[in-house]
């Protein structure tokens, strides 16, 4: 298929950050052949723009990161926001007070700048995302029924396993799907001509707009119905691999 854009989640698709911690030798060749071809690269994630400050090698094959689950989209040659949707000043003030009220750590992405619980936050205008962390269940369901009593946010992203327990917050408008439609809107760029790479709930919005969509092999079955194909898992190179013989061949 004719591919201009390519799409892909980062945790748990790309790579297995904690897991691994680096992309592999052949996974690099890959996006290297993509660069070469002219193909634009996006990652689609639900992670603020600066953590990739830390991934040097990986951003140098980038050319956009749609972050904060949509809330963003950051040029990365031109090192500029091209794209922020963000949540009610009122609101995150109140998201924020309920949290330092009951002991509860939170993270705040604002572009480029984050803060955190312990910092303090001047201007509530420049928010996009705010995560809660929690310590144990009770609080995790407080704060999903304290959320719910607003319309003009959306719970972007629910994590609760052994390692981590954490809900993203975003303005209502905000999805992955979205940023991709406005993306390819400036550039000029059908949807047909693109491709996306996911595995979870919030990659569903993503799905739905891309001219094919594919899941990783550690997606849930759920996620598997959804799709236009499955290729192999984020442990295995899966994205890379399905790249190598079906878009570069």
């Amino acid at each position: 298929m004719l591919v201009k854009i390519i799409f892909s989640d980062f945790d748990e698709t790309l790579i297995d950050y904690y897991g691994e911690s680096d992309f592999s030798s052949y996974g690099m060749d890959v996006l290297s052949r993509v660069k070469d071809m002219g193909v634009i690269f996006v990652i689609v994630t639900g992670r603020p723009i600066n953590f990739f400050g830390r991934i040097d090698k990986l951003v140098g094959y980038i050319d956009y990161i749609i972050a904060s689950n949509g809330a963003e989209i950051f040029d990365v040659k031109r090192e500029k926001v091209i794209y922020f949707d963000s949540i009610n000043s009122d609101r995150c003030r109140d998201i924020i007070d309920y949290c330092r009220g009951n002991d509860i750590k939170f993270y705040v992405n604002c572009g480029l700048n984050r803060y955190c619980h312990k910092d303090s936050i001047d201007n509530y205008d420049n928010i996009s995302q705010i995560i809660s962390i929690f310590k144990d269940r009770f609080w995790f369901e407080k704060m999903k029924s304290y959320l719910v009593s607003f319309d003009d946010i959306k719970i972007s992203n629910i994590v609760y396993n052994d390692t981590r327990c954490s809900i993203d917050i975003n303005n209502i408008t905000v999805s992955k799907g979205n940023s991709i439609k406005y993306l390819c809107d400036i550039l000029g760029i059908s949807k047909d001509d693109t491709i996306g790479f996911g595995d979870s709930d919030n990659d569903i919005s993503m799905f739905e707009v891309v001219g094919k969509s594919v899941c990783v092999g550690n997606a849930t079955d759920v996620i598997k119905q959804l799709v236009d194909d499955v290729c192999d898992d984020c442990h295995n190179d899966g994205v890379f691999k399905y790249l190598d013989d079906v878009i570069l061949k």
